[in-house]
């Protein structure tokens, strides 16, 4: 019998959202400050910290290329963390909100907002969210499809690995099918082969 995997979440965070009310959030946590990566080209500015027990990993991370900041939180009390940040940082899009976007959404502005937003939020596979990528990879612009692409590179399933080979075959962009061949290689190597 296999063991069920640590829940993984994330939690995009409105513009309004102070990086002082995540600090907060952390201390009235006791969480433990373990590393801080400072935003350097593409690298995105990253703050993370562990719970006493050393058992849950929480992340914020304000990602600047993408315009997005979020906490990405992973282990046991995943879920507890999680229900508490959406309750005090108050502005916040977790999974529920994105297939609600997906679903209303009307526009390729709209739609692209969900995308990016849900790779950094649906940290484990969804079909609605699977879904949403789709719709993304079926626009006609260019920019729109490459963003999809780095978007489930975000977010990094391995039940996207599919999705990945059909653009790297079906994409009419020959530079959009070596994104794809790339980030799934990336994929493969980095995250995939352990799990």
């Amino acid at each position: 019998m296999s063991e069920s995997p640590l829940p993984d979440l994330g939690l995009a965070l409105d513009a309004t959202v102070e990086p002082q009310a995540v600090l907060d959030f952390a201390r009235r946590h006791d969480l433990i400050a373990v590393r801080t990566v400072q935003a350097a080209g593409r690298v995105p500015f990253q703050q993370h910290w562990c719970t006493a027990d050393r058992q849950t990993a929480v992340a914020y991370v304000d990602d600047r290329f993408f315009q997005v900041h979020y906490l990405h939180v992973r282990g046991p009390s995943a879920l507890a963390l999680i229900r508490d940040a959406r309750a005090s940082l108050k502005k916040t899009t977790d999974l529920e909100d994105l297939a609600r976007m997906a679903n209303e959404a009307t526009s390729q502005i709209e739609t692209m907002v969900a995308v990016i937003l849900a790779g950094f939020v649906a940290r484990q596979h969804d079909g609605r969210i699977e879904a949403l990528f789709r719709r993304g990879l079926a626009l006609e612009d260019e920019n729109a499809r490459r963003d999809t692409l780095l978007a489930m590179s975000y977010a990094g399933w391995v039940e996207l690995r599919e999705l990945f080979r059909e653009c790297e075959t079906r994409e009419p962009v020959p530079e959009l099918r070596q994104l794809a061949l790339r980030l799934r290689a990336s994929l493969e190597e980095k995250r995939w082969k352990h799990g």
